[in-house]
């Protein structure tokens, strides 16, 4: 009986050391899957931190940048001000340009008024704007105050001598104005009356070129200074001025090509950028050919 209890008492013992054993090593697992779980969680919270370091980083170079584009930014709008400002000034500076402008035009306008611009030459086809008008007033500075009158016109009275004689023989102080065929604007102004003598001298004669606002005055003492304008008695010419025909009109000459101008300078002055050069004669036909009288005031 003994025996038996000591058996049993051992299997007894033996019984609660196994499962004290295996409590242990529960225990020892759970241990160590609290360790495994504690591991992965500290390796999480590096690569977490890690994370959160790189996203510092970043943010830091984000703030770096929108700093840089704030300085930029405030410096465009800088520039962009300093512009609107110059454009402003640049704006106002035009206005009141324009203001000057307007206003000297007004002047402008009313010195062509008073001084009766405006109503010079209005029969005219040739002569149609103010600057043309101003310009040929200048030429005629020597009579401050005159008006015009048209006496004779190629296009209405004819191009023949004949026509030319009726309207313009025994008249003083004639404008001669003709347009070519090239678009240019010649002609001379006579002081003397006009008659069918070969030749006269007129110290007061004058050429000039409205395309080119050129005046070409007598030379006083040109060896051909008598020859300042030819009369109407050549059968093949209507007017000539100058010795060698400074310009020559000759007969029917809204049809012939045969009318021409030349700088040569022995009855007038020419500059040196002359109407053209000297021996060259310059052919044209003429588009349209008038005579006013100047009638002083």
């Amino acid at each position: 009986m003994e025996i038996l209890y000591n058996t049993y008492t051992n299997y007894k013992n033996n019984y609660y050391n196994i499962i004290n054993i295996n409590n242990i090593h529960n225990m020892i697992l759970n241990k160590e899957k609290n360790f495994n779980e504690s591991k992965k969680n500290i390796e999480s919270s590096n690569i977490i931190k890690n994370y959160e370091i790189q996203i510092k980083e970043k943010n830091n170079i984000i703030q770096k940048y929108e700093l840089q584009m704030k300085e930029i930014n405030d410096k465009n709008n800088n520039i962009i001000n300093d512009y609107k400002n110059k454009i402003k000034e640049i704006n106002n500076e035009t206005n009141d340009l324009k203001s000057t402008i307007s206003k000297m035009k007004k002047e402008k306008l009313e010195l062509i008024e008073n001084f009766g611009i405006k109503d010079l030459f209005e029969d005219s086809k040739i002569i149609l704007d103010i600057k043309s008008k101003i310009f040929l007033k200048y030429c005629l500075n020597k009579i401050p105050n005159f008006k015009t009158n048209l006496i004779y016109s190629a296009r209405i009275h004819g191009d023949t001598i004949e026509a030319f004689n009726s309207k313009c023989n025994g008249m003083a102080n004639t404008l001669t104005i003709i347009k070519t065929n090239n678009d240019k604007i010649i002609g001379g102004f006579f002081k003397k009356a006009i008659s069918v003598k070969d030749d006269y001298y007129d110290p007061d004669c004058f050429l000039f070129s409205v395309t080119s606002e050129e005046k070409y005055d007598v030379d006083p003492n040109g060896s051909k200074k008598n020859y300042s304008f030819y009369g109407t008695g050549s059968s093949s010419a209507i007017i000539d001025f100058g010795y060698g025909s400074s310009i020559h009109i000759m007969n029917k000459c809204l049809e012939t090509d045969s009318n021409y101008y030349c700088g040569r300078n022995d009855t007038f002055i020419f500059p040196n950028h002359r109407m053209n050069d000297r021996d060259v004669r310059f052919t044209f036909t003429v588009i349209e050919f008038e005579v006013f009288q100047v009638i002083e005031n």
